[in-house]
């Protein structure tokens, strides 16, 4: 009977199905059928309509292909493209263990409508020549809807028959212009693509006992951003984080013989050193992308051990090692002369986001990120000792090795917020302190140009770097220049040590913010840190 649920039905035995009609623009894209029948072989509503989900689901993504084949998308891995085909097979009812069988275990009675479904069939099969494809492809449904063993062997046959030619066309396996035609006319003759849906469809179909593609450096990637996205990061960076590694791989695939396709194990090691040797002249950029490479190999190789192979970026990484240190460019703290020229500069700026940012990266020593990405939340002026909460929020996510942390504000830098929050934030609570520059595809970029332009480098000769991240180096030398206990500098900074964690049970994040003041008052009146080399002219 009939259910209320469009394309379910149930048959008299109380067995659910899947049935609907095709509409002839879409035929050629489901073998040519009129309509599309699935048992379900199952009684049971909920599981049906589980069932029935999931093929309207795969029927929509059929229709969207448009005749270019089984879409899968590249997140899937090897093994899971067998999957994906497999159940795309047996949604058709072209699956090997969906076609009728005769073998010595049959019965009698089985063989014997065997042979009637043959005799049934055998008049059509020799009336062809006089039939057009439609009057035979009629014939053909209509004796397969009353069951006709011998004409679904027959169809399958055809299926499989009909999937090779489109392979061998595909490949070149097939001479396209006759045998006669002069070499250069011919399609060239390429290898099948093991991981080419149709080529994993026709091997499940004549089974073919290997059918797990070769993984490709595609896979691998892909494979790696799936295992590493669930890391907990921010929309922002994430998507940061997700472009460089594509962009990274994407790369590398343009000296590779097959690009993004090209096996693993075709990965050879002199190629990839010239590749890096040839692409990155200076060694620490060069040690950056290697050491990622040698993860995506290494992600591989631990999620799918039966299809590991060799990781080469791990040997060019261990080569790169010495020569890394040698061009590895460290960052410098602001001397005293510098640092004042900064904050000149920054009172100076006439944009309240930038200005604010900087004077918290100033007041702390907190990196760029943990300065913009502060909530208006975060920040408690109504309170006794006013103070500023570093924590994790919908925005940012801290490192793995930076503390959540409470900190007291003081002047100048209490002034200067307040100033900001009665004059330019007109959000909430749970809203982001600094909207221009705390989330955006760009704003990290955006708020390091602006910052790095406030920078003057007043010692051309010191070939360290100064740039806007020097305040955390800065704020390192002030501290151990006020005398401040290391254990309370990590903590305002946010490093995680045992000591600093020490500091922050007592601390934590909101208790006793009042005996930090004198230690922040302490680093802010430091005149003089560090010690700064003098060269000879």
């Amino acid at each position: 009977m009939n259910t209320n649920i469009p394309r379910l039905t149930q048959s008299k035995t109380g067995f659910y199905s899947y049935r609907r009609k095709i509409k002839e623009a879409h035929r050629h894209l489901f073998e040519g059928k009129r309509e599309l029948k699935k048992s379900f072989d199952t009684k049971d509503l909920r599981h049906a309509l589980r069932l029935h989900k999931d093929m309207d689901r795969w029927f929509d993504s059929i229709l969207a292909t448009e005749g270019h084949g089984l879409d899968i998308s590249p997140e899937v891995a090897p093994k899971q493209k067998v999957v994906e085909v497999i159940k795309d097979l047996k949604n058709r009812n072209l699956h090997p263990t969906d076609q009728p069988k005769l073998d010595v275990t049959a019965s009698p009675a089985g063989f014997m409508r065997f042979m009637e479904s043959i005799t049934e069939a055998i008049p059509v099969i020799l009336a062809q020549d006089k039939l057009t494809d439609e009057e035979v492809f009629e014939v053909f449904e209509e004796l397969k809807k009353k069951g006709n063993s011998f004409v679904n062997l027959l169809s399958y046959r055809m299926e499989v028959n009909s999937l090779k030619k489109r392979l061998q066309s595909r490949y070149g396996d097939v001479d396209m212009v006759g045998l006669m035609a002069k070499p250069s006319s011919r399609n060239p003759k390429q290898p099948w693509d093991s991981g080419d849906p149709d080529v994993i469809k026709y091997k499940i179909m004549t089974g073919d006992p290997e059918l797990t593609p070769d993984p490709t450096w595609s896979d691998a990637m892909y494979a790696y951003l799936k295992h590493n996205l669930d890391k907990p990061r921010n929309a922002d960076t994430a998507q940061k984080w997700k472009n460089a590694v594509i962009s990274l791989c994407q790369r590398l695939s343009i000296a590779l013989p097959l690009g993004m396709k090209t096996r693993l194990d075709a990965l050879d090691f002199t190629l990839l050193r010239d590749f890096v040797n040839d692409t990155w002249s200076n060694a620490a950029t060069r040690g950056k992308n290697l050491r990622t490479y040698a993860a995506i190999l290494n992600n591989w190789n631990k999620m799918y051990p039966e299809q590991a192979v060799i990781n080469h970026f791990s040997v060019l990484v261990a080569d790169n090692n010495s020569k890394e240190e040698r061009d590895t460019k460290v960052r410098r703290s602001f001397t005293p002369d510098e640092h004042a020229v900064f904050m000149r500069q920054l009172l100076d700026n006439t944009d309240p986001e930038i200005k604010t940012i900087g004077l918290i990266m100033e007041a702390y020593g907190a990196p760029t990120g943990e300065a913009a990405c502060l909530l208006r939340e975060d920040i408690k002026l109504k309170v006794e000792t006013p103070h500023l909460i570093i924590r994790n929020n919908k925005y940012r996510v801290l490192g793995k090795k930076r503390l959540e942390r409470a900190l007291p504000i003081i002047e100048p830098l209490l002034s200067h917020l307040k100033g900001y929050i009665d004059n330019h934030f007109t959000g909430s609570g749970a809203d982001l302190l600094f909207p221009r520059f705390g989330s955006g595809t760009h704003a990290s970029g955006d708020r390091s140009k602006k910052l790095s332009a406030l920078v003057e480098n007043q010692r051309p000769d010191d070939d360290a770097l100064l740039s806007p991240y020097s305040l955390r180096h800065t704020f390192t030398d002030k501290y151990q220049a006020a005398s401040v206990p290391q254990n309370i500098g990590e903590y305002i900074m946010g490093h995680k040590s045992k000591q600093s964690n020490k500091i922050h049970a007592e601390y934590g994040t909101g208790r006793n913010v009042k005996d930090l003041v004198k230690h922040i008052e302490a680093i802010i009146t430091v005149k003089e840190w560090g010690y700064f080399e003098e060269y000879d002219d």
